[in-house]
């Protein structure tokens, strides 16, 4: 069962509607307590209820419990010890996939926000405007994710699984393994079937084995692809192009890259 998850009759289902727990880590007060009235501002104008944290350097967020929260903002460089983005990446390396704001003084710094597949790149000090628009567009994902789900089999048993929870879908003999954020399931269903049903979202089939999900690709080559959560999955030769344009497309469309 899934973290956070009830479970009746065979039936999955995932909690939703969970307060947002947000981590600001800046090693400076002055833009801690900035991000944090920012936050608490869109949080009294929009009605909707945060937990927020704060921490003063990166190892001391690593020692917190980070599973429990479903945002990160970060300052990218602070002056002892690990910056933003070391944290981020340890983030992943731990599979906690959930959403970061990077905060920064220099803007050029911006493309590596996409290393850690961050959301956004925020400079300092932090503009209403552009911290709304940002907080706007991780709730509209925070509830469309809860929102989309896929049914699993098990044999007797039923999963329901956030789709966008889904890192990659891998075949072994007649089973499926569905690899999530959270936890790995074997299932009945085909891989077919699975990706059929999500053909609409952002999944590719880059081999007659994997399917994976374009939100959780680190880097590739010609050959592999290797996700966040540091596993490497096969690309056929004949799925490379498309595949590669697939990617660029879905970068454009949520990152937006090449945007002027």
């Amino acid at each position: 069962m899934l973290n956070g998850g009830l479970h009746k009759g065979g039936l999955f289902v995932e909690r939703r509607g969970r307060m947002l727990k947000i981590a600001v880590c800046d090693d400076e007060s002055f833009f801690r307590e900035q991000a944090g009235a920012a936050l608490e501002e869109y949080s009294r104008q929009r009605g909707i209820e945060f937990q927020i944290e704060y921490f003063s350097s990166g190892e001391e967020l690593l020692q917190a419990n980070c599973s429990e929260y479903g945002l990160f903002c970060l300052d990218v460089e602070m002056k002892d010890g690990i910056s933003g983005l070391e944290v981020a990446q340890t983030l992943r390396r731990n599979r906690i996939f959930s959403e970061i704001i990077f905060v920064t003084n220099h803007q050029e710094e911006a493309y590596r926000a996409f290393e850690v597949s961050a959301l956004r790149y925020l400079l300092k000090p932090i503009k209403l405007e552009q911290l709304f628009r940002t907080m706007d567009l991780i709730m509209k994902r925070r509830e469309e994710r809860e929102r989309r789900l896929i049914v699993l089999n098990q044999g007797q048993k039923f999963l329901q699984v956030v789709c966008d929870n889904i890192i990659y879908c891998e075949t072994i003999d007649r089973k499926l393994q569905v690899y999530t954020t959270q936890k790995t399931y074997l299932v009945d269903n085909k891989i077919n079937e699975v990706d059929k049903q999500l053909s609409n979202r952002n999944f590719f089939r880059v081999h007659k084995s994997y399917l994976i999900n374009l939100a959780y690709v680190q880097e590739h080559d010609q050959t592999t692809v290797t996700m966040l959560n540091g596993d490497v999955v096969y690309v056929s030769r004949l799925k490379l192009k498309a595949f590669k344009e697939s990617f660029l497309a879905y970068l454009r469309k949520e990152h937006k890259l090449g945007a002027g």
